[in-house]
């Protein structure tokens, strides 16, 4: 079975050898966003902002493979603050409708001025 990368200008470009996202048959992995502004290279401010721009590109991806969040399956959230998690909740539910993916929550360090990643798991046709 082919794997197929998938790209988008609208989501943050891939750094190093990995695709922004892979489809290999049904599945469509994403690979992590971060609350980043794909166009102007800029990271958005507070946690609602980056949390917002890292689901708007994996919306973005989403999108470029005929897909949408109603297709996710699972998203894993990284937190640089356990404080964050009522925000991510506010902010999943601007993009998420039920039946919600499953989903993990880990708290990590993160780069500098990074307050969140999430990647996402979905089934495509």
């Amino acid at each position: 079975m082919e794997s197929i990368a998938i790209a988008s200008e609208s989501a943050l470009p891939a750094v190093g050898p990995q695709s922004q996202a892979i489809r290999r048959g049904n599945l469509l992995a994403i690979g992590g966003q971060v609350g980043t502004d794909p166009h102007s290279g800029i990271v958005c401010e507070g946690i609602h902002e980056q949390l917002r721009q890292a689901m708007t590109n994996i919306q973005e991806l989403l999108k470029e493979a005929d897909a949408s969040f109603s297709d996710v399956i699972m998203l894993h959230f990284y937190l640089t603050e356990e404080g964050h998690f009522r925000e991510m909740n506010a902010v999943s539910n601007e993009f998420l409708t039920e039946p919600f993916p499953a989903r993990t929550v880990v708290y990590t360090q993160l780069p500098p001025s990074m307050l969140v990643e999430v990647d996402a798991l979905a089934v495509v046709e």
